[in-house]
């Protein structure tokens, strides 16, 4: 199923529409909630609420702080998770031209069953964009997660 997820992120064509978009930070690249998912502007980040208590955080950081921030952003979203295994592997996957990596991990937050998707992206300025994801298990993280993926598009 994942390895299908990451099929369609890069093969998908992008979404033309701006309405119902949400820019993220300075990065000229917005992205669609998925379908009965509601976006809200953070300071520089976008939180992302889903049905069922899924949810995504949106971050853009600046090319000249990007590797370092994006290891802090992954380190701090995963820490209070005590890993189970995961579904598949590190993956790279092009997202509307762009270079991303695409991470899927099943654990456990306080003792629930959760999923963790982690979707970094490269843009073509080179700064890069880091979606944290989490959700209960079963709870459609993996189609949120393609759904934001498939919707980026770079605002002209």
């Amino acid at each position: 199923m994942r390895a299908i997820i990451a099929l369609f992120i890069a093969l998908s064509p992008a979404v033309a529409s701006a309405a119902d978009r949400v820019s993220l930070g300075t990065s000229k690249i917005s992205v669609r909630p998925p379908d009965g998912w509601k976006a809200k502007a953070e300071g520089a980040k976008v939180v992302f609420s889903g049905p069922d208590g899924a949810s995504f955080v949106a971050h853009h950081v600046a090319k000249d702080k990007a590797e370092v921030e994006i290891e802090k952003l992954l380190n701090d979203h995963n820490r209070d998770l005590e890993e189970l295994g995961t579904d598949g592997e590190l993956r790279e996957v092009p997202v509307k031209g762009m270079k991303a990596m695409i991470f899927f991990m099943k654990a456990q937050k306080k003792g629930q069953p959760v999923e963790a998707n982690n979707l970094v992206v490269e843009t073509a300025s080179g700064d890069g964009l880091v979606f944290l994801g989490l959700a209960p298990t079963g709870k459609g993280l993996d189609e949120a997660t393609l759904a934001l993926a498939i919707s980026l598009a770079v605002e002209k």
